[in-house]
């Protein structure tokens, strides 16, 4: 199912408080999410090219869940990879703590 629909996400990395632009893109019900993204505290211009696509996707393996997340449009820009990989740490380490209760 495609679905446009856009809303905003506010969160703390840092102590600093940010707000991230998100569009979903594509929803499957209990198996995916895609939704491209855009944090405008990073200094750079909303346009899309400048937006990250991110996908959550949730497949049977052996008995268990799998969780697949894809990052994907990097534009090379390191300073801004180092400030994505900070945040997806405190992501994962999230949903580890949820995953293992």
């Amino acid at each position: 199912m495609e679905n446009r629909k856009s809303n905003h996400l506010a969160g703390e990395l840092s102590r600093v408080q940010s707000l991230s632009k998100r569009i979903y893109l594509e929803i499957e019900p209990f198996s995916k999410i895609k939704y491209s993204t855009f944090d405008p505290n990073f200094g750079i211009k909303d346009i899309p090219e400048n937006y990250i696509h991110v996908s959550y996707e949730l497949t049977a393996k052996n008995g268990k869940i799998q969780l697949k997340i894809t990052n994907e449009t990097f534009d090379g820009n390191m300073e801004r990879m180092e400030r994505l990989n900070q945040g997806w740490k405190i992501v994962i380490e999230k949903l580890k703590e949820v995953a293992e209760k």
